[in-house]
Order: structure tokens, then C-alpha cells, then sequence
């Protein structure tokens, strides 16, 4: 039933979630799929910016995951936003 669900693309939550427990379980590039699926269902998704950065730093994508941790930041991701601050963007 739940990937029926998932199969309609229109939940950014079930991505989210599901994203999430893929992190915890080490499958780290299907955590990138899925955090990807929760941005192309919802653009504005901060969290799940913030949080497919985290997981794309783990994977050694510096780069990529400045990029998302800049979006999120942009879309109100306060502790985000204060954190690129306190570095100076020096690390990215």
C-alpha cells in the first residue's frame, strides 16, 4: 500500500519520512532519491533541502550540499542560515 501511495507523487511528507529512514538505515543514495522526490513535490520544502544536504555531505558531496543548505537557508531554515553565517561560507 505505501508504495502504491508513493506512486502518486503527491505526498511530500511520505518521501520526506521515508528519505529519512533510509539515512538512519545507511541507504544513503536512496535517501538522496527520495529527498529529491520531496522537493520536486513540494519546491518550498525546506527541511527537506536541509536534510538532503546533511545526507549529501555524509556521501562526500560538498558541493551539492552547499547548494541545498543555501536553499534552505533561503526558504527559512533559521539554525541553517545562522550556522553558513557564523562560517563566513568559508566551508563551502
Amino acid at each position: 500500500m505505501t508504495t502504491r501511495y508513493l506512486k502518486s507523487k503527491s505526498d511530500v511528507y511520505a518521501y520526506f519520512y521515508r528519505a529519512y529512514a533510509k539515512s538512519r538505515l545507511g541507504d544513503l543514495k536512496g535517501a538522496i532519491d527520495d529527498y529529491t522526490q520531496a522537493i520536486g513535490t513540494k519546491p518550498s520544502s525546506a527541511n527537506s533541502y536541509g536534510n538532503r544536504a546533511n545526507v549529501r555531505m555524509l556521501l562526500g558531496d560538498k558541493s551539492g550540499a552547499c547548494n541545498d543548505y543555501k536553499t534552505a537557508a533561503s526558504l527559512g531554515q533559521v539554525a541553517i542560515r545562522d550556522w553558513i553565517k557564523s562560517t563566513d561560507g568559508n566551508w563551502c
